[in-house]
């Protein structure tokens, strides 16, 4: 018996090779110009396939998850985005609008397949009914979950998909990469197709997570946007025993020193410091920043974990301001979800 997933794909699929490596510094710093200085156009969640497994494939008559989740909750956690070679949307010469497509995983020597399921948007134009039709005539059709699909047969290429995606440093990040290999419809078994790719663990969440376990609401600290908020808070607790200048400091409503960071993670998964901004910094900010650096220099490996990119490469680092206000103060930049 196969265990369905369901894709949805909102719009073009992008062509994507496999890439391996990690974004350098300079990148990093472009990124963070790119987005948060410069205020330049990143790319839009919008513009890629949106992908959905098992546990929300739902047909018209629901399922029990409708019952445990309430339908906006269980979106927002679980959204998976993806790019894939454009032969998906070219189908004998002819290219299909935005669509929704289902894959299942086979079991044993079954392999899964991939199905053209509908369009995204406007199934009931006339256009669109009569590629439906078309569809239906050149590839057959099967019926899973009473819905009437059809196996993408023309499509052989790789799809790649993360999930709670984010515009960070104008590029798609996420901490889950999945890539899946399709030859003529069907879903080759490699493990990164049915597991996540592995990357890096960060020690600080992986601490909070033991200690939430015994909590009554710890299902409440699921979240990796809040998990990540918790590690910074931890890791300015961890600072703040180490550093002694900002204890001299007395802020008040006119006066909080505020700088722009980039936590520069190295392949070692070592954390290192770099300014930002301001482009211009004072003797009293020299000594400032000289301590912290020394302090954030001597933490351990993997105090922070990388993202991973739509492309397969990692993201290095995080863009935190950084606030002295009794102490040091770590808030990560926003990103768009």
């Amino acid at each position: 018996m196969k265990t369905i997933l369901s894709i949805i794909f909102l719009s073009c699929a992008l062509a994507t090779n496999a890439q391996v490596g990690a974004y350098s510094l300079e990148e990093m710093k472009a990124g963070f110009f790119s987005q948060y200085v410069n205020h330049e156009p990143g790319p839009s969640l919008k513009a890629y396939d949106e992908v959905r497994f098992n546990d929300q494939f739902y047909t018209a008559s629901g399922n029990i998850l409708d019952s445990i989740y309430p339908f906006f909750y269980r979106h927002k956690l679980m959204k998976r985005i993806l790019t894939a070679d454009p032969s998906l949307r070219v189908v004998k010469n002819k290219v299909l609008p935005p669509s929704v497509y289902l894959w299942t995983y086979g079991k044993g020597k079954e392999n899964g397949m991939l199905y053209w399921m509908e369009f995204a948007d406007g199934n009931g134009l006339p256009e669109q009914v009569k590629m439906q039709k078309w569809l239906y005539e050149q590839f057959g059709t099967t019926v899973l979950n009473n819905c009437r699909l059809v196996p993408a047969k023309w499509f052989s290429g790789q799809l790649k998909v993360i999930e709670s995606p984010r515009v960070y440093g104008n590029t798609v990040v996420s901490s889950s990469l999945y890539i899946v290999n399709v030859v003529n419809g069907e879903i080759e078994k490699t493990e990164s197709a049915y597991e996540k790719v592995k990357g890096d663990s960060s020690s600080l969440i992986g601490d909070f997570k033991d200690l939430r376990e015994g909590m009554s609401n710890a299902s409440q600290f699921k979240d990796e946007k809040l998990l990540q908020e918790i590690a910074l808070n931890f890791f300015a607790r961890d600072v703040n025993r180490l550093c002694i200048v900002p204890r001299e400091i007395r802020p008040n409503k006119d006066y909080r020193p505020e700088y722009s960071f980039l936590f520069f993670v190295d392949s070692a998964l070592k954390t290192h410091l770099h300014v930002l901004a301001p482009s211009k910094l004072d003797a009293e900010d020299e000594k400032r920043i000289s301590e912290l650096s020394k302090v954030i220099e001597a933490q351990p490996a993997g105090v922070f974990a990388r993202y991973w990119t739509l492309e397969g490469k990692k993201f290095s680092g995080m863009y935190v301001k950084g606030v002295i206000l009794g102490g040091w103060n770590f808030i990560e930049y926003k990103y768009e979800e």
